[in-house]
């Protein structure tokens, strides 16, 4: 009942975030009244999906966002230093030599990292057996994502100042960063399997 309020009071403010909140909430009270607690337990995975796919207010998106722009622009500007690139950082822009580099929201990782963690939650409820693996999983999938997002930038500008302007934007730009995504989902692969050995041969050192 409470969250059927909250879903029409969400609907008359026009809030969206807690709308689809709410309609969760009254879809899990649903099934905790007609079969119990134990079989929405069983049902963690479709339901911990569901609430991940529901998006961000603005305000938290952005709050998030922003310094993971900055931190994203910091790390990959250290790197371009590193290979000897000319680099000046102005907050989330890194400017190299008749070239600027604009660390946007769309290149905070943001985005990667909610799809990374997404289907860490999948992977790790499919494949592993404890909540202790399913956790570790979980953790790991952040700094992958945050690595990931700091190589694209440091690819990007390497590629522009060594090669060409134009591979910093356009097609190349997302080719770039879909196969290192591709790269990322590739470690949490590798890392899902780790983990499911892992508990293979503890079970068979129980037994």
């Amino acid at each position: 009942v409470a969250a059927t309020l909250l879903r029409y009071t969400a609907g008359l403010a026009a809030e969206a975030f807690t709308l689809r909140v709410s309609f969760l909430a009254a879809v899990v009270a649903l099934v905790v009244f007609l079969a119990g607690v134990r079989q929405i337990l069983h049902w963690w995975l479709p339901a911990a999906l569901l609430l991940l796919s529901i998006p961000l207010p603005d305000v938290i998106l952005n709050s998030l966002a922003f310094p993971l722009q900055l931190r994203a622009s910091s790390l990959g500007a250290h790197l371009l230093e590193s290979r000897q690139v000319p680099v000046v950082l102005a907050g989330n822009i890194i400017h190299l030599p008749g070239q600027s580099l604009f660390v946007t929201e769309a290149c905070s990782g943001l985005r990667s990292l909610t799809a990374l963690v997404a289907l860490a939650v999948l992977t790790g409820g499919v494949w592993l057996r404890t909540w202790r693996a399913r956790t570790v999983l979980v953790l790991v999938a952040i700094p992958v994502a945050m690595a990931v997002n700091v190589l694209r930038i440091f690819l990007t500008g390497f590629f522009t100042y060594y090669l060409s302007p134009g591979l910093g934007r356009g097609v190349m730009h997302y080719t770039e960063g879909w196969a290192l995504f591709a790269v990322a989902f590739l470690i949490l692969g590798a890392m899902s399997w780790t983990l499911a050995r892992v508990e293979s041969l503890s079970w068979e050192r129980r037994r």
